[in-house]
């Protein structure tokens, strides 16, 4: 902040070392304290709002409420957005409606079919008892990244288990 040309920038510096907290360091805790501060700056950043309202479901307390709420400003502002409409679903998935949360995590997996995503999406299907749809977005999920965090934790903690990516399976001709 004190560097010339420190106070324009340091809104995106937080944004930044925020991401780094939450997506690779697994500290977010700092992730949220980034997050707040850069809302201080940018009170009315999309991007700012769900970052953090996301971030919080991985605190070990979170207020669910809290993150929703950010996550729907995030929406109002910008509801063609994949990550904000992935975020909105999981949301209503964690505040345990699965039925609400489908349409806005079909529409993020449809726009951006990340392993991230399709963990999501698989799980809500998996909730409402389409377990065959699930696995084929998993399995699509796991082609575009087999090493993907979340995706791998989803399919353990509900002791999934699929064939590797590009095994081949008994088909009659």
């Amino acid at each position: 902040e004190k560097q010339p040309g420190g106070k324009e920038r340091l809104p995106d510096i937080l944004y930044q070392r925020a991401m780094l907290y939450a997506d690779k360091l697994g500290q977010p805790e700092k992730a949220v304290a980034d997050l707040r501060r850069y809302l201080e700056l940018n009170p009315n950043s999309a991007a700012g709002l769900n970052a953090l309202g996301y971030t919080m479901f991985s605190l070990p307390e979170y207020d669910v409420e809290e993150a929703f709420r950010l996550i729907q400003a995030a929406y109002q502002q910008e509801p063609e957005s994949a990550a904000i409409n992935d975020s909105m679903g999981w949301a209503y998935y964690l505040k345990g409606d699965a039925q609400a949360a489908l349409p806005y995590l079909e529409y993020a997996y449809a726009q951006f079919p990340d392993p991230e995503v399709a963990a999501h999406l698989g799980e809500v299907l998996w909730k409402l008892g389409q377990q065959e749809k699930a696995k084929s977005v998993w399995r699509e999920g796991l082609s575009k990244g087999a090493d993907d965090v979340v995706l791998q934790k989803t399919l353990q903690r509900l002791g999934v288990k699929l064939p590797a990516a590009g095994s081949k399976t008994n088909r009659r001709k």
